[in-house]
């Protein structure tokens, strides 16, 4: 069975809502962000200590995008996916890694440089430029959906989970309020499917059962020392330049919740099923880790 290693509203959201719209058995195993801080324990299994991780037996990627589009081959035939025979797949290659590389990316440094940074290592500057950069990107796909309802091929697929996740983030930090109305409807056509609900019912449930916040914390960091994360100074995560922008470009979401130990009480879950949700509220969060079962 697949595990999903997954912090509330990090770029991991988009495998569980991969997950859950494919109907595919999983494991998930959630936890305080950021991990390698919060929880330590997590380095043994994740030495990057970043999220997602997806472990399907000998198979283990870190790599959203890449897991979405790995997880719409192996159930393939899948409307999620887009076969190379098919007019649209040129298209779905480009706006499944648009969605992270223009559209994620940018608000990631957002997020860090504007509120998970402690006051002294902030940059407004930067977030603010990042915010416009992101903004100019988010152009592109108001144009495009101007004239159609989804990103490529006529239907939903995994390029519209990427780009949706990327909006996703934009309302966690409040930048949604730039959203054209194509974008703005699109976001409310994504938001309204049961596999989205589905998979923010499981996220909402799993952190209130575990007691964690849905929202970022402002100046935990993304490698010193927290209270309950084992203390650990920046240099023993980063090194290097590029290691840094990697591991700070998770995604969104937060912890801020003491580390609780890792696993602990998770249960398969089949995607596909569960009680009606709660709306969409756009918090992050993580926690010590769970699932439940559903039909």
């Amino acid at each position: 069975m697949i595990t999903l290693y997954h912090c509330a509203n990090a770029r991991s959201f988009r495998v569980l809502w991969m997950l859950e719209e494919l109907g595919a058995p999983y494991q998930l195993e959630m936890l305080p962000f950021p991990p390698r801080v919060l929880q330590r324990d997590y380095l043994a299994i994740h030495p990057q200590g970043t999220v997602p991780l997806l472990v399907n037996g000998e198979i283990r990627m870190n790599e959203s995008v890449a897991i979405c589009q790995y997880l719409a081959s192996l159930h393939a035939p899948t409307p999620l996916n887009v076969e190379r025979d098919e007019a649209g797949y040129a298209q779905y290659l480009n706006w499944l890694h648009f969605g992270e590389a223009s559209l994620t990316f940018p608000q990631a440094l957002v997020l860090r440089y504007g509120t998970l940074e402690p006051q002294e290592r902030r940059l407004p500057q930067a977030a603010q430029d990042y915010a416009q950069f992101f903004y100019g990107r988010l152009r592109t796909i108001e144009q495009l959906l101007e004239t159609q309802d989804f990103a490529c091929a006529g239907r939903f697929t995994a390029a519209d989970i990427s780009l949706g996740y990327a909006l996703m983030l934009a309302r966690v930090l409040g930048l949604h309020e730039r959203f054209g109305p194509a974008v703005g409807a699109y976001w409310s056509r994504l938001s309204a499917r049961a596999g989205f609900e589905r998979a923010m019912a499981v996220q909402e449930e799993t952190a209130a059962r575990l007691g964690l916040p849905l929202v970022p914390t402002a100046g935990v960091g993304h490698g010193r020392g927290a209270p309950g994360g084992g203390g650990g100074g920046r240099d023993s995560y980063f090194n290097k330049d590029e290691e840094e922008k990697k591991e700070g470009a998770w995604g969104g979401g937060a912890g801020g919740a003491p580390a609780r130990g890792s696993g602990g009480g998770s249960r398969p879950r089949r995607g596909g099923g569960g009680p009606p949700p709660p709306p969409p509220r756009g918090g992050g969060g993580g926690g010590g880790g769970g699932t439940r079962p559903c039909a």
